[in-house]
Formats: C-alpha cells, sequence, structure tokens
C-alpha cells in the first residue's frame, strides 16, 4: 500500500517537474504584439500611428476658401503635406473607413481615375479608424490594389479640420489650394465628374 502511494506521489512531482519545465523553456505565448509593432506601420523608418497631423490653422474648411492645409504620412512612411501640392496638380481628399460599405465600393472607382489623371490630380484618402484595425485597412488597399496615398489618422486631427458628414465625404481642391467643392455619399458617375470640374478632357 505504502508503495503505491509513494509510487502516485512519484508520478504527480515527475507530472508537475514535466509541467513546469514545459511552460518554462519550451512554450512560447502567442504573439500579442501591439498594432504598433506591425511592420507595415514602420515603413520608410515612421511609426505613423506614433504620430499626430501637422496643423498650422485648425479652421474647418469652408468652400471657396483656400482648403486647410496639413502634413502627415502615409501608411508607407512618406511625408505628405497638402500645400506641396499647390501650382502643380488638383487634390482630391477623400475620408473613408473599411467598415463603410459605399466607401468600398468607391475606392475602385477614384483608383482606375487616378491611373488615368495621376500627372494632374493627386488623391489622398484619409481614415480614422483606430489604431487596431491597421492590418484591416492595409488588407484593403493591397486587395484593391489601391495606388494612391492612403493616410491612417487614428488621431482624427484631419478630420477635424474637414468635419465629415458622414462618409465617403470628398473635398475637390483645385491648383490654386481653394476648396471648389464637397461631396458625401458614393456616387458612381465621380470619375466623370471630376474630369468636368478640373477641366481633364
Amino acid at each position: 500500500m505504502k508503495d503505491s502511494v509513494r509510487g502516485g506521489l512519484l508520478v504527480s512531482v515527475i507530472l508537475v517537474a514535466l509541467v513546469f519545465y514545459y511552460f518554462i523553456w519550451i512554450y512560447q505565448p502567442p504573439d500579442m504584439a501591439s498594432p504598433n509593432d506591425d511592420p507595415s506601420v514602420v515603413a520608410g523608418g515612421i511609426n505613423y500611428l506614433d504620430e499626430t497631423p501637422e496643423i498650422p490653422d485648425r479652421t474647418p474648411v469652408s468652400i471657396g476658401d483656400p482648403a486647410p492645409d496639413f502634413m502627415f504620412y502615409t501608411i508607407e512612411g512618406e511625408q505628405i503635406r497638402l500645400s506641396d501640392y499647390i501650382g502643380q496638380k488638383n487634390v482630391v481628399l477623400d475620408f473613408w473607413a473599411t467598415w463603410c460599405g459605399p466607401c468600398r465600393l468607391e475606392m475602385p472607382l477614384l483608383r482606375d481615375f487616378y491611373t488615368l489623371y495621376s500627372d494632374r490630380v493627386e488623391i489622398i484618402a484619409v481614415t480614422s479608424e483606430p489604431k487596431n484595425k491597421v492590418r484591416e485597412i492595409a488588407q484593403f488597399i493591397d486587395g484593391e490594389e489601391i495606388n494612391f496615398k492612403i493616410m491612417h489618422d487614428a488621431s482624427g486631427g484631419i478630420q477635424g479640420i474637414y468635419p465629415t458628414r458622414g462618409i465617403p465625404y470628398l473635398v475637390f481642391i483645385d491648383t490654386n489650394g481653394i476648396a471648389v467643392r464637397e461631396h458625401t455619399g458614393y456616387d458612381p458617375n465621380l470619375p466623370s465628374e471630376l474630369i468636368e470640374l478640373f477641366g481633364l478632357e
């Protein structure tokens, strides 16, 4: 009887030792890295999720007036300042989100338009989704082969000077830097309207 008890205790001790050994020396916990550690947000040496937009004047946009300037980074780590395009190109600012069905429909329209007119029009698409959406944003952009500039401004700073009235929300800026028109919602005729507005024909 005593031998069986001793044997049982010995087996228990061995099992405990094996479990201890497994968790200390073998077991690797799941990767709990934050979105900020994702290599997709440190392109060009810039982790854009740790940055906030540089906004010289926080006066909200008014159609007919100069478009409020800002500086921020694209998801590829490229520094973009809106005013860099004044005198160079027309600009389309597009406020969107991955959870927005109409926004997802609009993106391919803008992609195809940009393919044809990137020499005269710059498109900057801004999403204010939370930091933990970084992978969803990257997957959508890659899946749709989006070829224009994407900014993930989790701070919502840019949206603060271009207050959306629903998304997709677009602001059209001419080569003089004037916000000439705004548009809310999905419009399948958007490319032809941009061609007419900016005189691209």
